[in-house]
């Protein structure tokens, strides 16, 4: 079920009112600013996503090469 997480109107819970849409816009906006969104998960141990942003010219940061994003934030969820 991991590789249809970010897909529009996705959802487990669709018999409880989910619309699914969350993560698809999530991603959408990560993507926009040049980063990615990874989840891994565990079956009955929780899943962890992972928001990875390149980091900003001129922060006083290293800056992101090939793609390679700094880790901005990781959430159990």
């Amino acid at each position: 079920m991991l590789e249809r997480l970010t897909e529009p109107f996705f959802s487990t819970r669709l018999d409880e009112g989910g619309t699914g849409l969350g993560l698809s816009i999530t991603d959408t906006i990560i993507k926009e600013h040049g980063g990615y969104l990874l989840f891994d998960s565990i079956p009955d141990g929780g899943t962890t996503a992972t928001v990875r942003l390149p980091a900003a010219v001129g922060a006083g940061l290293p800056t992101a090469t090939d793609g390679d994003c700094k880790m901005a934030a990781d959430y159990q969820i």
